[in-house]
């Protein structure tokens, strides 16, 4: 994927002196354009062609010491995004994150005594796109093709070529893709 010109070689030399400096592997040139914090105390990879974009609202990518942060190639995330891997996150290629989203594979704290948190892996198949605000929750998998609304809190899985959306997020639609195409 070309990245528009706008897309500096200032913001791939930024994002490569950040992820170099949280300890991360990637390839190819990451582009981060604005403030993006990235905290990683466990395994962090990002593919070829990231691109974060938070000129107006910071974007935080954390991954705790016992988690891993695997972000495919060409994986586009707006601002003021938040990831977080306690566990496992996976971010699949040509995946699209709104502003605002939020992925998180750790329930963050006890809800009631004697109940533990949930920490459960998230995957994000390739070429899903997940709308501005949504949240998608601990143990979820959002399916290759997969729309996310605009708001919605996905609480679990979403299937291949299908859309939802609401809080909880619930099927609006499907709709067929060819197995061989991707998206631009």
């Amino acid at each position: 994927m070309a990245w528009p010109k706008h897309v500096s070689a200032l913001a791939a030399l930024r994002a490569q002196r950040i992820l170099r400096s949280a300890g991360a592997d990637f390839r190819g040139l990451p582009r981060f354009r604005g403030q993006v914090a990235v905290a990683n105390q466990g395994r962090l990879v990002a593919g070829a062609g990231l691109l974060v974009d938070s000129r107006r609202y910071p974007t935080q990518i954390a991954v705790g010491p016992d988690g891993e942060l695997v972000l495919g190639d060409d994986v586009f995330i707006n601002q003021g995004a938040d990831i977080w891997a306690a566990h496992r996150v996976v971010i699949g290629d040509r995946v699209m994150l709104g502003p605002h989203v939020t992925v998180a594979d750790d329930g963050a704290h006890d809800v009631a005594p004697g109940i533990p948190r949930r920490v459960e892996p998230v995957v994000i198949e390739s070429d899903a796109w997940l709308g501005r605000r949504s949240i998608v929750m601990p143990g979820v998998t959002v399916g290759r093709w997969a729309v996310v609304g605009a708001g919605s809190v996905v609480t679990a899985d979403v299937a291949p070529c299908t859309v939802v959306a609401g809080v909880p997020a619930r099927v609006v639609r499907t709709f067929p893709q060819p197995p061989d195409s991707f998206r631009r």
